[in-house]
Formats: structure tokens, sequence, C-alpha cells
């Protein structure tokens, strides 16, 4: 995305390397902190959780629009929007870095969404997409 906007000056390696560490990174993905405020504030029926891997696909469209009380509309699972080209530079060193910086985010989602352990494993083709 930043590359796309004309923000990325740099390889974007680098720049997830200095990135995923910071408070603006942190806060995005504290999902057990967030999902918690959440259910403080509102009833569990109020509230749907879905994960970015499977929002857009038919069920994850159908589900989302179920919850919203909207008709769904299963042909935007096949359309892609926001894709920006995807670039060939091993990222394994530094996928193991952010994996442990972040494992205690990992292990809430994996116990709390099942699904995230083959979403997100480490031989995944989605890891960093």
């Amino acid at each position: 995305m930043m590359r796309r906007q004309g923000r990325l000056v740099r390889d974007e390696l680098a720049e997830l390397r200095e990135c995923y560490r910071s408070n603006q990174f942190v806060l995005r993905t504290d999902y057990k902190r967030t999902i918690q405020s959440l259910e403080a504030a509102f009833e569990t029926d109020k509230i749907h959780c879905a994960v970015h891997e499977e929002l857009f696909s038919a069920d994850g469209l159908e589900a989302l629009s179920n919850f919203c009380g909207a008709h769904p509309t299963p042909e935007f699972s096949e359309k892609k929007f926001n894709v920006s080209e995807k670039t060939t530079q091993d990222a394994a060193v530094l996928r193991g870095e952010i994996r442990d910086y972040y494992a205690e985010v990992y292990e809430f989602c994996y116990e709390r969404f099942p699904q995230t352990k083959v979403l997100w494993s480490v031989n995944s083709e989605s890891d960093f997409k």
C-alpha cells in the first residue's frame, strides 16, 4: 500500500523491519485488547469478528452481510480491491522475527480463531500479503 501511495522510500523489507515494532503497528495488531474492549462494551451478539484472509470469501461476505442485515453480494468475493504487486524478496528471516515479536498475538488468535493456525502458518503463501 505504501508503494502504491508513493510513500515507500526504500526496500519493502527494510521498511517492514523498521515499522513492525512501532507503536502504530503494535496497537493495530493487539487483537486480544481490541476484542476484550469490544466485549466489555457490547453484547456478544452485537459483535462480528472475522479473519481478514476469510472475510472476502463468499462465505465470509455472507456471514458479514447476515450480521449487518444486508443482502449478501457473493460476487464481491471474485473482485480484488487495492491489490499491490507482490515482491519476490525472501522474507523468511524477517518473518521469523515478526512471529517471535508478536508471539502472544499469534497464540491468542490461534486459540480464539483456530483457522489462523493454517491461514497464518509459516509455510503459507499468504504470509505478508
